[in-house]
C-alpha cells in the first residue's frame, strides 16, 4: 500500500490509476499509514502573498518536513 499525501489534479489522477493500491491520507494526517509514501501536496498559485507570505512556505515545505519526521 502506498499512503498518498495530495488528491488534488495531479495526485487524484495518480489515485484512480493506481486504486488499489493507494490509500488517500488526510491533509491533516502527519504520520503516514505505510511505510511507502507519495507527496502531492503543494500550493498551486502564489496569490497567498498579498494574504500570507508565509502560506506557501507552511504548505510546501514544513507539512512536508513534519510527514517525513514521522517516517523516521
Amino acid at each position: 500500500m502506498i499512503s498518498l499525501y495530495g488528491a488534488g489534479f495531479v495526485g487524484g489522477k495518480f489515485a484512480k490509476m493506481y486504486e488499489p493500491y493507494v490509500e488517500i491520507q488526510g491533509r491533516d494526517e502527519r504520520q503516514p499509514r505505510s511505510k511507502e509514501i507519495l507527496y502531492f501536496i503543494s500550493t498551486t498559485h502564489n496569490y497567498h502573498v498579498k494574504d500570507d507570505i508565509t502560506k506557501d512556505v507552511d504548505t510546501n515545505l514544513r507539512v512536508l518536513c513534519e510527514t517525513l519526521d514521522y517516517c523516521r
